[in-house]
Formats: structure tokens, sequence, C-alpha cells
């Protein structure tokens, strides 16, 4: 399996179907939200042989925080672990391109993806509420260089 960006609308597609069969943990998606994604470069995928089998969108924004909106793993997948390689993946690929943090939210009640995240190297960093539930906000620093050039 290997994490990249999401390489052609056909993979953002497939990215979308897994976000839709994970509706109840991601939320609503738009196909139109995830091609927005994949033509600004901000949908990874994780890919075993050719088929993807994980998806991660997001977004850098100007203060050097990436926000992740939607992470998600195919039910179907073979492979255990895929959640944890993207997040591996994307806090390399922030890190080197001048990230300093890597922030989102989860409903409170979501046990099993709260606990993914603190063992993934997230931190808790407070609550807040949501339109319906109590969203728990993680962070995790990247050390990004914090000066101006």
């Amino acid at each position: 399996m290997r994490v990249r960006f999401a390489a052609t609308e056909e993979e953002a597609l497939e990215a979308h179907a897994i976000l839709r069969e994970n509706v109840q943990m991601v939320g609503f998606v738009t196909r139109g939200n995830v091609l927005k994604k994949f033509q600004q470069r901000e949908l990874a995928v994780a890919v075993h042989i050719k088929s993807v089998i994980g998806c991660v969108c997001f977004h850098v924004r100007r203060d050097r925080v990436a926000t992740i909106y939607e992470i998600a793993v195919s039910k179907d997948t073979p492979t255990r672990g895929v959640g944890s390689v993207m997040i591996d993946w994307l806090r390399r690929h922030l890190s080197a391109s001048g990230a300093i943090a890597i922030k989102l939210k989860c409903t409170a009640d979501n046990d099993a993806a709260n606990k993914f995240y603190g063992k993934v190297g997230f931190t808790r960093v407070g609550e807040e509420c949501g339109k319906r539930r109590r969203l728990v906000v993680w962070r995790m620093e990247l050390g990004g260089f914090l000066g101006r050039s």
C-alpha cells in the first residue's frame, strides 16, 4: 500500500465512494467537493494494488495550519493500519511543505476515532459545540519554521 495525491478524476471518484460508505462517520460530502479537493491537490489516497482503499481531504490555511476535513478507509479493505499510514504520509508531506500543525474536529461520541487520533500523535486541545453534537478538537504540532524568509 502507498499513499499519494489522487492522480486522476477516477481516483477522486473512488475516494468519494469511500466517503459515502462512511457517511455516518464523516458526514455527507458532495462529489463536487471531492473533485474540487482533487483539483487543488488537497486529496490524498491510499492505494493497494490498483484500488483506492482510503482517502484524506485537507486544506492548508495561510497561517500554515492544515485542517483535515475527512479521512476514511474502505470497509472492504484487506489491509489494517491504512488510517495510520495516511496520517503519517500527511504529516511528512505537510511538514516538508512548511505547515506548522494539523488540526481536526471529531464528534465526541465517536470513541473509536477519538482513540485513533490520540494513538497516531494528535493532542486533544478542547471541545466545542457542533451543529448537532459536541466536537473534540485535536491538534498535531509539526515543528515547522515560524519565521519569515
